[in-house]
């Protein structure tokens, strides 16, 4: 989310303060939801706020003149643009990346730079849609730069929006014979219809280019802009009031119903915070009086009184300062402190806004030259360049100490070893290991991550005890299909879980192990609901069955260690390590007694009993790895056990085929 928009109405003459209230409204919800105030779950409505203001605001510097087609210059717009953006983004992109580096551990470094320099460059957005990632949880939220996913919407809208309603648009007015003023219209009308159907489409097929894409968001922008040109100034009293009446239900109802874990986000759920923000606005604005014309009691009380107005004008700093005062602070203190500093951090806007955006913005000498600002501009954004550049060295450079190495070379240790694609097996696509013999039996291992991270041990007693493994995994999804009102609708794992039914009777399958996380188990919602899919499932299968139950979670002391932890701050208590395991302990007995499914339990080899904490090592192994998973040389010490599991499996599966 950007705040970036500027203080004008479309006279460029005036300075809104009910404009300001309102983005004081939409920084203080987004900050409280980055920093887990309770009641604020969807506090991420403040984004489409902010894209409806600048809407409204930048539309009306565009377009100067709806009669006669006249546009503020594209040179003049985009130098005012980044006296305006730059200088506060590269000092806090500056900034992030010296305290990325002495807080965060040398193997993020390299990624943190890289996710900095597409955030200098505007396309951070794209970058994160492409490389996958969910904005609500996950290791993306450790990222002091996700925030700048909607600057980067911004910007781009910044880039194509003079163009579009300037040069194009006359130019078609031209071509067409019709109006300026019709030709705008179709502008608006065509981009604000397709790209709310874009949006609707992709949430249910591409849901991370939905959420972050330009175009899936630019009718957001629209609706502002359609204000701005056509119904600023044309609504009587009563009129302004309703609306206003409307806008402030339509942003309660945006707080109150928009998805909290964002399954199903966006789709068509900013109409409600982007139309509420602009019915807001035209209760409040009305270009046809004086700049001093009150505004309607109950919002004057609210947007124009003098502490939102305040916040309002230090809402784009605060946005940039507030999240890596999160992500750092959390990393750095623990979550409570780091929920604080993201609060804390407004001292932070108020100083760069003072220091920083207002005197460069108005400095005489760029503000008289247009090619001075740009080329200012270009000089910032190399500093960030050069800043996130050096970051990336240094990480790599302290990658080099064998310690580090070490930890970096466990951490990732848990990715899929020990088999190869094959797409002739079964039909569909496995990752196959085991024994090279067409003749031994093929055991299917099912599930995500945390199943895959078994593979290469599973491979490796496949070849001493003669059966095969095929593996078919896909991150953060259960290999169980959802049951009817299951909360997850994932388009992706739906796919993954619907082709993997199709082997409940393939005769090549002698054996089936199933092993998933705890946080694709919440997935169906409650344990009981789990336990109802997974026994579903499981009397589907004409092979035997097995479960690997998820170890005990170690989070990521490898990380902590290589941020510099001890082993005794690194560890994780007892206690702790097997909370969520022991939620789902009696459903997963329940499973085996009811569905005769054979468990697998090396609780007590992660985490032997009596040991408190949990050991990060067994011998001179490393036990965890990274995102609570195992390393790929401590699953090699269970080969005995995993073998033994599978000859169980192997031997009912004997026995079922002599009593047919």
């Amino acid at each position: 989310m950007s705040v970036a928009g500027t203080s004008s109405t479309s006279s460029g003459t005036r300075h809104l303060p009910a404009v300001d209230g309102l983005r004081a409204i939409a920084i203080i919800v987004v900050v409280l939801n980055h920093a887990e105030v309770p009641g604020f779950g969807r506090g991420y409505i403040g984004v489409d706020m902010f894209f409806a203001i600048s809407g409204f605001l930048i539309t009306g510097r565009i377009v100067t003149s709806m009669s006669t087609g006249e546009s503020q210059p594209l040179t003049d717009f985009w130098s005012g643009r980044a006296r305006r953006i730059l200088p506060a983004l590269v000092v806090t992109i500056v900034a992030t990346c010296l305290l990325s580096a002495l807080v965060l551990g040398p193997s993020e470094l390299g990624r943190v730079a890289g996710y900095g320099l597409a955030a200098d460059l505007f396309v951070v957005n794209n970058l994160i849609a492409y490389k996958g990632g969910d904005y609500f949880a996950g290791p993306l939220r450790e990222l002091p730069f996700l925030h700048l996913w909607s600057l980067a919407v911004e910007e781009q809208f910044y880039l194509i929006w003079p163009i579009a309603l300037g040069p194009v648009a006359r130019g078609l007015a031209r071509v067409t014979g019709a109006s300026y003023r019709r030709v705008i219209s179709v502008v608006l009308a065509l981009t604000t219809v397709g790209s709310l159907a874009a949006s609707v489409i992709l949430t249910r097929t591409f849901e991370r280019w939905a959420f972050y894409g330009l175009p899936t968001r630019i009718y957001e922008f629209a609706i502002g802009a359609a204000a701005a040109l056509f119904w600023t100034g044309r609504l009587g009293s009563r009129a302004r009031q309703a609306a206003a009446g409307v806008g402030a239900t339509a942003l309660v109802l945006a707080l109150v119903a928009s998805p909290d874990d964002g399954i199903g986000f966006p789709s068509a759920w900013p109409v409600l915070a982007a139309g509420g923000t602009v019915l807001l606005i035209l209760g409040t604005v009305d270009a046809a009086v004086p700049t001093e014309h009150p505004l309607p009691r109950w919002t004057g009380a609210t947007l124009g009184s003098s502490p939102m107005r305040l916040i309002g004008r230090y809402s784009y700093s605060w946005y940039l300062w507030h999240w890596p005062a999160v992500v750092l602070g959390t990393i750095a203190w623990g979550a409570a402190w780091g929920r604080i500093a993201s609060v804390a951090s407004l001292a932070l806007a108020v100083a760069t806004f003072h220091l920083v955006e207002q005197p460069i913005r108005f400095l005489p000498s760029l503000v008289r030259s247009h090619r001075r600002s740009l080329a200012a501009g270009v000089v910032l954004l190399l500093a960030g360049a050069a800043a996130t550049g050096a970051l990336a060295l240094y990480g790599r450079e302290r990658l080099q100490d064998p310690y580090i190495a070490d930890l970096t070379r466990a951490e990732k240790s848990f990715t899929v070893h020990g088999c190869e694609i094959d797409r002739q097996q079964l039909d569909i696509e496995v990752c196959l290991g085991g024994s090279d013999r067409q003749s031994d039996p093929l055991v299917l291992l099912v599930g995500d991550s945390h199943a895959g991270q078994w593979v290469a041990a599973f491979s490796e007693a496949g070849r001493q005890h003669n059966f095969r493994i095929a593996l078919r995994a896909t991150g953060n999804c259960s290999p169980y299909p959802y049951l009817p009102g299951s909360p997850a609708r994932d388009r992706a794992c739906n796919a993954f879980q619907a082709e993997t039914e199709q082997l409940y009777d393939h005769p090549a399958v002698a054996a089936v192990i199933f092993g998933e996380a705890f946080t694709s188990r919440l997935r169906h919602g409650t344990p009981a609901e789990w336990h109802r899919a997974a026994a579903d499932a499981v009397g589907k299968w004409s092979a035997p069955t097995g479960v690997i139950v998820d170890p005990p979670r170690y989070d990521d002391p490898l990380q902590c260690l290589a941020r510099g932890g001890s082993d005794a701050s690194c560890s994780i208590p007892r206690a702790e390590a097997f909370k969520n395991s022991r939620i789902y302990a009696p459903f997963e007995q329940r499973l085996a007694d009811g569905a005769n499914v054979s468990l697998l339990n090396l609780d007590d080899v992660v985490c032997p009993p009596g040991a408190d904490p949990c050991p990060l090592k067994s011998g001179s192994t490393w036990i965890p790895a990274g995102s609570g998973h195992l390393t790929r040389e401590f699953t090699l010490l269970q080969v005995d056990a995993l073998n033994e599991f599978v000859a169980t499996l192997l031997a009912q599966a004997a026995t079922d085929e002599g009593e047919r």
